[in-house]
């Protein structure tokens, strides 16, 4: 066994094999630790543990030869690959990523399954053991649905549609099926309780383009719980790049809310048509929130995922409509 130790990394050769361990993987200390207690014979076992655990851990159902991973003697592609390899590698258990993925591979949809993971990297949704993934979605105060009132969504209960009676086009953004959608997105539904629900992925029929792929039309869903408290993705940031992290409210450090006197707005184009477009729909969703009694600061507004993606005068429109409503 010969090795070098950096801060970095461990080099490794044996057997005609050479591997540089990360200090990042999970191994790294394994091997670190035979190599301090000279049990050099552990080192190949602890390198090619990713085969081993990954045999281990699903009753020998999948594989990893050359890199790739194989589920059922299939082979496996994108990010479900990769988020298995980085558990096994963190030393979890990938076992629900595998059923996942055979829950999907049940989807007639090609086009559903290939946009599946825009709404789930967006969203953040978390797997369930047996591969399925929550989501969520607004009621009436009555546990029924918004738009027919005739759909029981009570604690659960497996609401169901067929097939062939869905929208399948993403292109159509507003159309049949059971809706379900990212916790930000839900906030925004017409309705007065937020719930958790449990779909599985051969389920999903189309994931509309609008709103950064947050919603979605299912076929069926098992509701798992009302939701309580505030939603905390502590590993991502939903602050607008324009946004002073310090101030109160999210405004500029010139505008204090009073767009009147901002020195940066007052410079802002206001003929762009982005500019009043920006104006327009925040205008039409303060009308909408106040319509339904849904409430919001002027930071949480201004952090809507809506508006994420625009351009910096969309933005500024906005900006100064909510900063006129919320001095009012």
């Amino acid at each position: 066994m010969r090795y070098l130790i950096t801060p970095k990394c461990i080099s490794l050769n044996y057997d005609g094999i050479t591997k540089a361990i990360d200090i990042a993987d999970a191994r790294f200390n394994k091997i670190l630790e035979a190599i301090k207690s000279k049990d050099f014979d552990a080192i190949p076992n602890i390198v090619d543990g990713l085969k081993n655990v990954l045999a281990i851990s699903t009753n020998a159902s999948f594989k990893v030869e050359n890199g790739m991973v194989y589920i059922d003697n299939t082979p496996v592609n994108g990010c479900i690959s990769d988020r298995i390899v980085e558990y096994v590698k963190q030393g979890l258990d990938p076992s629900m990523l595998v059923n996942f993925w055979k829950n999907l591979q049940k989807n007639p949809s090609k086009r559903a399954r290939d946009r599946l993971f825009l709404f789930l990297e967006n969203g953040n949704h978390p797997f369930t053991d047996d591969g399925c993934f929550i989501a969520y979605k607004k009621v009436n105060a009555n546990m029924t649905d918004n738009y027919t009132g005739k759909i029981d969504n009570s604690v659960g209960a497996k609401p169901h549609k067929d097939r062939s009676t869905i929208d399948d086009d993403p292109e159509k953004t507003c159309s049949e099926g059971l809706h379900v959608a990212s916790w930000q997105y839900a906030q925004n539904y017409a309705g007065q309780v937020l719930i958790d629900v449990k779909v599985n992925p051969s389920h999903i029929v189309s994931i509309p383009v609008d709103y950064q792929n947050q919603k979605m039309r299912v076929t069926d869903y098992e509701v798992i719980a009302i939701s309580k408290g505030k939603h905390e993705e502590l590993h991502m940031s939903d602050n607008l790049d324009d946004m002073d992290e310090d101030s109160e409210d999210g405004d500029s450090e010139d505008c204090n809310g009073d767009c009147s006197n901002c020195k940066t707005c007052s410079n802002i184009d206001t003929s762009n048509p982005e500019f009043k477009q920006g104006e327009s729909d925040a205008k039409a969703l303060l009308a909408y929130f106040d319509s339904i009694g849904q409430s919001y600061d002027r930071k949480s507004f201004m952090k809507l995922k809506r508006f994420e993606s625009k351009s910096q005068l969309y933005k500024e429109g906005v900006a100064i409509v909510v900063g006129e409503y919320f001095t009012k």
